[in-house]
């Protein structure tokens, strides 16, 4: 099968032979590749970044949406979510055996709308799910948490795009109950694939960390190594993190904040080529709100417009993409949720509008200008 090259990339991994040092290092050892102390090693590093959350890797940001909601949330309630987000934000609500009630968001940061989530709430719902697009805190969260507090609910972030975000003070995962990461190939840092779940509970991080390894009681991880005898007490999953994967985001993590201002200097330079253009709006790069761009998503004043620049891109072969379509409005949840489809005003008319361009750590002054010229060829 040929393999059409576009002129850049949408996104490029940063990586250095310090990571590759770290994954080697594991393989050549022999053992311990599933279940090693880089595990625990990296749980740690993220444990301390986050204040002292406790943490547990695993193999997929949406196993760790899946496995928090398995351990926090009992069957059968419901759970308030975005509709503008990635389709697993809403899936592991379902995988779960909960019912997903979808809320509007607000036209700023692009995240829930707490005064349309306060609407939505029913006698069911256990719980809210912000999502942190794009790299920014959602504007809500706080007012979110309130929300929480005041009906009994768990406050979950997912944080899969805006690991170390920062608003008023407060890093995206530490303003609620519980948080999920992803390490997929585009996030701030990477494993390929991987993901994480942060609580302070410990009766939530007990369950989780039982469930991500087919329900066995071994606290030790040492069921490979032999000499033991387990029970298992959950119906779990095969959701581990393997080792080289934790070695790698050990690397990863030990720069991360190198790889944020990288990100947010190419954010600087969009915006040096786009202001004064008009008929767009683009992100703004300041210290508070601390965006750290996992995407670089522009919004044009109408879907024709939006339509437009992407089919010119696409001309370019520069790559584009539309981040998000509506959840609500995939066919399995049209079809499932029938007469009880909401009309979500905002989050319609922001994914008819919206762009991501290309974007990724060392991007290069000449790749931006192949794609700002395209933009503003058709504005």
């Amino acid at each position: 099968m040929s393999v059409i090259k576009s002129r850049i990339p949408g996104f490029r991994i940063d990586w250095n032979e310090k990571d590759i040092a770290s994954v080697s290092e594991v393989i050549r050892r022999g053992f311990y590749w599933a279940e090693g102390p880089e595990i625990a090693q990296f749980e740690e590093a993220l444990g301390s970044m986050y204040g002292g959350s406790r943490v547990l890797a695993v193999n997929s940001g949406t196993s760790a949406q899946h496995l928090a909601m398995m351990a926090a949330i009992p069957e059968g309630s419901s759970v308030i979510v975005p509709s503008f987000t990635f389709i697993s934000t809403a899936n592991t609500v379902v995988h779960a055996g909960l019912k997903p009630l979808f809320a509007d968001i607000e036209s700023e940061t692009f995240g829930l709308d707490a005064d349309d989530v306060n609407e939505r709430i029913d006698r069911d719902t256990r719980a809210i799910v912000v999502m942190h697009y794009a790299g920014q805190v959602a504007r809500d969260t706080r007012a979110l948490g309130e929300i929480a507090d005041d009906r009994g609910l768990l406050l979950i972030e997912d944080c899969a795009e805006s690991m170390g975000a920062i608003r008023d003070g407060t890093m995206a995962g530490n303003f609620g109950d519980i948080a999920f990461l992803s390490f997929c190939q585009n996030k701030i840092i990477t494993t390929g694939e991987g993901g994480a779940v942060l609580t302070r509970d410990e009766e939530i991080y007990n369950k989780v960390r039982v469930l991500r390894s087919h329900g066995r009681s071994d606290p030790e991880g040492r069921y490979f190594m032999g000499g033991g005898i387990y029970t298992y007490t959950e119906a779990g999953y095969n959701m581990r993190m393997p080792s080289m994967l934790a070695a790698l985001g050990i690397s990863q993590l030990s720069r991360m904040h190198e790889l944020i201002e990288s990100r947010r200097d190419a954010a600087s330079r969009y915006l040096e080529r786009f202001r004064g253009v008009e008929g767009m709006t683009v992100p703004e790069v300041r210290d508070d709100p601390y965006h750290v761009f996992q995407m670089y998503s522009v919004l044009f004043e109408d879907a024709a417009a939006r339509t437009k620049v992407k089919e010119h891109l696409d001309s370019l072969n520069i790559p584009s993409n539309v981040n998000f379509l509506p959840v609500h409005m995939e066919k399995y949840y049209v079809d499932s949720l029938g007469e009880d489809l909401p009309h979500l005003e905002v989050t319609e008319d922001v994914s008819g509008r919206i762009l991501s361009l290309p974007f990724y750590p060392g991007i290069t002054d000449g790749e931006i200008d192949l794609v700002a010229e395209g933009v503003r060829e058709v504005l």
